[in-house]
């Protein structure tokens, strides 16, 4: 709805409410599912040894029947939006938005692949997620004398809670046979049968942010401009995580809470009965930043511009975990007090944490006494635009950009595995920056007398120390941290295309071509990442999709269209961790049959019997494919006045795709689309 009290302010108010039906299916776990602890296999396929569990004792298979039931993962999204312009004066305007929004899941999004059909799974839990943020931007702009002024920001506020069937750690090698068969070495099992494997997880999680942008701008009718200003952002990430990963209504021990909480969790309430581990951390970022653009046309038809950005980032983990109280961690790294360094760590032994910092092994240096990690740097735009005539621009552009670092948890361990390639691996306290240059060449051109519309990239890129996360509670941490892999190098061709084929009919189309690989790998990943020459995930070599939108009029005012669409995705790898078959033996293992999803072997050679790596131990390692697809939509419309009415069907040839493969419970899940979807869209037009 808008409308306008006033010549000078305008007001617009959209409201909303969309409920979506769930296609996933909750079927019945069949008896035996469950298996055996699979603890030999999944350990040998990392790293050659031989690690067992001790009792091989069947599991009790987990018992769904009361949660089984079909379109189990409803949605329902209910928000409003407001928007507010104000005519200051001729020299000053204020544009005010507020949206507010709430989603409120049921089930999962995702998949089982061992299971039939592309639409079933197991869960044990009543799984659920409420997600609920209010964000206010606001821009004020204006001019001073020659300068024209722009002051923008924002603030966010959002609460996520959470529910999820967390059933699968128990699949992950040694925790499983610790979390339901050994139970620590307090605690005997109970007739020699493991316990019902059945476990959740809940998770709070609240964030705040807001920014600040003061920018300044030259007259844009000058020979020379420029563009300077100041950028101010402090955002916090409080997150309560609670497992329920062991049986404490049978074994009271095995409760545990943070270290010196005594059951209180940093938003001032308890932790729920029956909890076995706790994540309990607040993660706060500042940063400020000074900007600069100067841009200066050399002549008529070339220009030549040149842009800095300095920035600081302030970083601060802090929180407690069941096992580790991460802020003396930090603060023990940052001091590299020894004997605090043994407290805080748990114990490497005398001078053992600081003979790995001197080598270079762990760095620590952008820490302070406090804890607080800093970084700071300078980064640089270069372009040359060049205007062949009124519908024909080139242009060539040279551009930094970078991710900062992330803390880790348990930085300075130990891998639990210390075997084969995970022999003297630690886990880094914190991944440090990874940078990007970019260098690019593109045109952008109207031809046959604005007919058609042609923009296109050609780009090569470099990254440097390229970040990435990783979670592998069988051989080095059950928390997942942050790591650098190495460096990698990207190139592309991006392309968009709008052509008017007739009065009536309008084609956009557009395409990317990627070649992506790593081109150096950290020698401490050797045989753990994928090795040089590797694709980079979640990168289709080819990707495209094409639109018509035909127009066309009707009698007695009304005009009708028709859209046809189809997007196509290559096939991507999935992750950077080369763990598919480590997967895939878990699956077999716990479901008798495997989960049918192609997998790209890596870093491995056959002798005819087994997979083994460079120093001959047994390895296989191999990444999940996900394969390409196609989406086709179609859609029908009326439209007169305000009115308009139009009948639409998504995902016309009902394919299932593969948007994404998670492995962090140890056997795949396959995140995918919905399903055909026909629909009646009626919209009106408040004024």
């Amino acid at each position: 709805m808008n409308f306008t009290p006033t010549d000078e302010l305008a007001i617009r108010v959209v409201a909303y409410n969309d409920k979506q039906g769930g296609w996933i299916d909750n079927i019945l776990n069949k008896p035996g599912q469950g298996g055996y602890i699979g603890s030999a296999v999944v350990i040998d396929r990392i790293s050659g040894g031989v690690l067992t569990d001790p009792q091989n004792t069947p599991i009790i298979s987990p018992e769904n029947g009361k949660l089984v039931e079909d379109d189990t993962n409803d949605a329902i999204y209910a928000g409003v939006r407001f928007g507010m312009s104000y005519l200051i004066n001729n020299d000053w305007s204020l544009l005010v938005q507020h949206t507010a929004q709430s989603l409120e899941t049921e089930g999962v999004f995702s998949y089982d692949p061992n299971l039939e059909g592309e639409s079933s799974v197991n869960r044990f839990t009543p799984e659920d997620n409420d997600d609920e943020f209010g964000l206010t931007t606001w821009t004020l702009k204006g001019r001073l004398d020659k300068l024209d002024v722009v002051y923008t920001g924002g603030y966010l506020d959002r609460e996520i809670s959470s529910t999820i069937d967390y059933t699968g750690y128990t699949n992950g090698g040694l925790y499983s046979a610790f979390y339901v068969c050994q139970y620590g070495s307090s605690v005997a099992a109970e007739d020699e049968v493991c316990l019902d494997p059945t476990k959740y997880y809940k998770e709070n999680t609240d964030t705040s942010r807001i920014t600040h942008e003061l920018r300044f701008n030259t007259d844009v009718d000058n020979a020379w401009r420029v563009t300077a200003g100041i950028f101010y952002d402090d955002q916090e990430l409080g997150t309560v995580g609670q497992f329920n990963i062991a049986s404490t209504d049978k074994f009271p021990e095995l409760a545990r809470v943070l270290p010196g909480s005594e059951g209180i969790n940093s938003d001032g309430g308890p932790f729920e009965s029956g909890i076995s581990f706790v994540n309990d951390v607040t993660h706060t970022i500042e940063q400020v930043a000074v900007f600069g653009q100067v841009e200066y046309d050399l002549t008529d038809q070339l220009t030549a511009t040149l842009g800095a950005r300095w920035y600081q980032i302030d970083d601060t983990f802090k929180g407690s975990t069941t096992s580790t109280d991460v802020s003396r961690r930090i603060r023990a790294f940052g001091t590299q007090d020894p004997a605090e360094l043994d407290l805080a760590t748990g114990g490497d032994g005398p001078g053992v944490l600081q003979a790995a910092i001197a080598s270079g092994q762990l760095d620590v240096s952008l820490l302070d006494d406090s804890g607080t990690l800093t970084v700071d740097d300078t980064i640089f735009k270069a372009s040359l635009d060049y205007k062949m005539n009124d519908d024909i621009l080139l242009f060539t552009t040279y551009s930094e950009g970078f991710r900062p670092p992330v803390t880790n948890r348990q930085g300075g361990d130990l891998a639990s595995n210390q075997s084969g390639a995970f022999n003297g691996f630690r886990i880094p306290v914190y991944s440090t920056t990874d940078s990007l240059d970019n260098f690019e060449v593109g045109m952008k051109g109207d031809f046959l007398d604005g007919i058609l519309r042609v923009n296109a990239t050609a780009f090569y890129s470099e990254i440097t120390d390229l970040q990435t996360s990783r979670y592998d509670p069988t051989n080095i941490s059950f928390l997942v941290f942050t790591d650098n892999v190495g460096d990698a190098e990207i190139k592309g061709i991006d392309a968009d295309i709008t052509w008017l084929a007739s009065d009536n009919l309008v084609i956009n189309a557009a395409f990317s071509l990627l070649d992506t690989e790593l081109s150096r790998v950290n020698a401490e990943l050797a045989g753990i990442a994928p090795g040089v020459g590797a694709r980079l995930p979640y990168s289709a070599e080819f990707s495209g999709n094409i639109r018509a939108r035909y127009y066309f009029e009707l009698d007695d005012g009304y005009n009708g269209y028709f859209n046809a669409s189809v997007s196509y995705t290559g096939d991507r790898l999935a992750g950077m961790s080369m763990d598919a078959y480590v997967t895939e033996d878990a699956t077999r293992l716990i479901y008798g049959t495997g989960s049918g999803l192609p997998i790209q072997n890596e870093a491995a050679t056959y002798d005819g019997t087994s997979f083994q790596d460079s120093n001959g131990d047994v390895f296989q390692g191999g990444r999940y494919i996900q394969e390409s697809y196609a989406i086709a939509n179609v859609s029908v419309g009326i439209t007169k006045d305000d009115w308009k009415a139009e009948f639409y069907i998504d995902n016309l040839t009902d394919e299932s795709a593969v948007l994404y493969i998670d492995t962090q419970q140890f056997t795949p899940k396959v995140v995918t689309n919905r399903p055909r979807t026909l629909g009646l869209r009626l919209s009106y037009d408040f004024y």
